[in-house]
């Protein structure tokens, strides 16, 4: 909670000031300028642009992250280079395809790390468990209970903290993967003010 009028104010510009444009049709617009092949393909490919350029695909990502999981998404790109339009959306496609994959199977690998962690504390507890009731260790048992903790932690953190994290990154690439993509050609930029 913020006490100063002036400081209260500033934090509310800040809330509704959007980080993304939105279309009439209710989604949201991440708008590219593009110049060059370069810039919308990456330079190594050598006999197709099937891959998307790594600076073109960090800025729609710094775009699209901060768009509400409600919305959808729709990529304009301005253009005045003579590229394929359907090389353009099959790039962009294949590229957010991979990094949904890569991120689908790091959710899987969370929930089975999860599931041995908590079976690993699980396992401890138990051990801490029997050394009650058979024998007594003082030294023995605090290294047991640290372990059961950690292991235990190390579940929850894992199921609950990231895994949401990487459930969000799923969505918004999977926003990507279907987003519009509308190619605008240009001739000739209008001048930067």
């Amino acid at each position: 909670m913020i006490f100063r009028k002036n400081l209260r104010k500033a934090d509310r510009e800040i809330l509704q000031d959007k980080d993304y444009i939105e279309g009439s049709d209710d989604r949201a617009i991440i708008s590219i300028k593009a110049e060059e092949d370069e810039q919308i393909f990456s330079t190594y490919n050598y006999d197709s642009n099937e891959k998307l350029n790594a600076e073109l695909d960090e800025f729609i990502w710094d775009k699209a992250r901060f768009v509400p999981i409600s919305k959808d998404i729709k990529i304009k790109l301005y253009t005045n280079t003579k590229t394929d339009e359907q090389e353009v959306v099959d790039a962009i496609k294949n590229n957010y395809k991979k990094e949904y994959i890569e991120t689908r199977n790091e959710l899987k690998r969370n929930t089975i790390f999860s599931l041995i962690m908590l079976l690993l504390g699980l396992a401890f507890m138990s051990l801490l468990l029997l050394m009650h009731v058979y024998f007594y260790n003082v030294y023995l048992e605090i290294v047991v209970e640290i372990a059961t903790w950690v292991f235990i932690w190390e579940a929850v953190d894992s199921f609950f903290l990231r895994r949401s994290e990487l459930k969000r990154k799923r969505i918004t690439l999977l926003k990507l993967y279907t987003a519009e993509m509308e190619i605008v050609k240009l001739k000739k930029f209008p001048e930067e003010k």
